[in-house]
């Protein structure tokens, strides 16, 4: 499994199809998958992204913090 990183200053939404597409190296998934993210992947483009996957997206809306923080930065 590779891991590819945007880069510091650089934005990490258009990994996102390349990162979901590792979800299949993971074997069958449960029906019901939720991904969280922030408030930079509220766009069309993301939502399209989850749907043609049949995963469901739980996004931040722009100025409310992530729906689940990885970490306490």
């Amino acid at each position: 499994m590779e891991f590819r990183s945007a880069g510091a200053n650089r934005h990490d939404s258009p990994l996102l199809a390349p990162t979901l597409d590792l979800l299949d190296d993971l074997g069958p998934l449960p029906h019901d998958i939720t991904v969280h993210l922030d408030a930079g992947y509220d766009s069309d483009k993301t939502r399209t992204e989850l749907t043609v996957r049949k995963v469901h997206g739980r996004i931040a809306h722009k100025g409310e913090k992530a729906p689940i923080q990885a970490s306490q930065r």
